[in-house]
């Protein structure tokens, strides 16, 4: 949805603006996104983080930790790649 939103407003820009080159509205079309993609990814992170209140004992702190530690994620979704295959 976001997406449709961003090319709409991408081609509703290069009508206005007829007068400045399309290689400049490219760029900041292009700057625009990127900008907009790391606001999205910045966002999504922080409502992923687990909230810690309390006593936390070691056992459920590594349990947290392995959780949520994205390369050993990445390797277990590698892992399960594989075997599948």
């Amino acid at each position: 949805m976001a997406m449709r939103k961003i090319v709409f407003f991408s081609f509703f820009l290069i009508f206005l603006t007829g007068c400045a080159s399309k290689k400049t509205v490219y760029l900041n079309l292009i700057k625009n996104e990127k900008a907009q993609v790391s606001e999205y990814v910045k966002q999504k992170e922080e409502l992923n983080r687990p909230l810690l209140s309390g006593f936390l004992s070691i056992e459920d702190a590594l349990k947290l930790a392995l959780k949520y530690n994205k390369q050993l994620l990445a390797a277990l979704q590698e892992k399960s790649i594989a075997q599948s295959k």
